[in-house]
């Protein structure tokens, strides 16, 4: 991902600990849609549900130039499925301008958002610079998974992306995004890779992972440049 352009300012829930946390097979569990379901634009139990999807981009106007071509392709997806496709600014809210760094202010700004919608919306938060490629497969799949918060994996390594996930309205997802948020004020000296650093923290904390001030120590210790890692 690419720092914006121009920007200086830049109900009740368990937690289990991390021994019983596993990771979940992309298909465990959800039911795959085949035949000509798939192409449907909507999926009709999930309007029967009354629930709606929004896909949520953050760029300001010079990153919305610069990868129009890219936000041109989700809109189109965004316009077969029938979802809504928001794109944000970033200073729309007056709480999140303290976020010096432009990828924790986002985290914000999505929660603050999520504040003014109903809580039925399940929202997809997708990098601006995302292409999308598979127009007939929609996010029903993932929307329909009762999590409040959904990260995915980077395929190359094990690490948690931070661009791209899924979020309900409900109050333990705003409050995720906002302990995601503060670690704006957090960061250590050295290179920590903003928000995917700090993804990383907030996950192991919010399942209470054993060994969790162990990596905070880790973290708040480092001291070198992206250029001597």
């Amino acid at each position: 991902r690419q720092q914006p352009a121009g920007d200086a300012t830049a109900g009740s829930r368990v937690v289990l600990p991390a021994s019983q946390v596993i990771p979940l097979a992309d298909d465990a569990e959800l039911e795959e849609v085949e035949g000509p379901a798939a192409q449907a634009p909507r999926c009709p139990s999930f309007l029967e549900e009354g629930k709606r999807i929004a896909m949520i981009l953050l760029g300001d106007l010079r990153f919305q130039a610069k990868y129009r071509t890219q936000i041109q392709s989700l809109r189109c997806f965004a316009d077969r499925h029938g979802y809504e496709l928001r794109i944000l600014i970033g200073n729309e809210y007056a709480v999140c301008k303290p976020y010096a760094d432009y990828f924790f202010r986002k985290h914000c700004t999505v929660a603050e958002w999520l504040e003014t919608q109903n809580e039925n919306l399940v929202a997809a938060i997708v990098d601006a610079d995302v292409v999308a490629a598979v127009l007939e497969r929609g996010l029903e799949k993932w929307a329909n998974h009762p999590a409040d918060v959904q990260l995915y994996q980077r395929c190359l390594l094990p690490e948690i992306m931070a661009g791209n996930y899924m979020v309900r309205n409900t109050a333990f997802a705003r409050k995720f995004l906002r302990d995601w948020a503060k670690y704006n004020f957090e960061m250590p000296k050295g290179f920590s890779s903003s928000d995917n650093g700090a993804i990383h923290l907030v996950v192991q904390e919010t399942v209470q992972a054993v060994d969790f001030p162990k990596c905070k120590k880790l973290y708040k210790g480092l001291d070198k440049p992206v250029t001597d890692l």
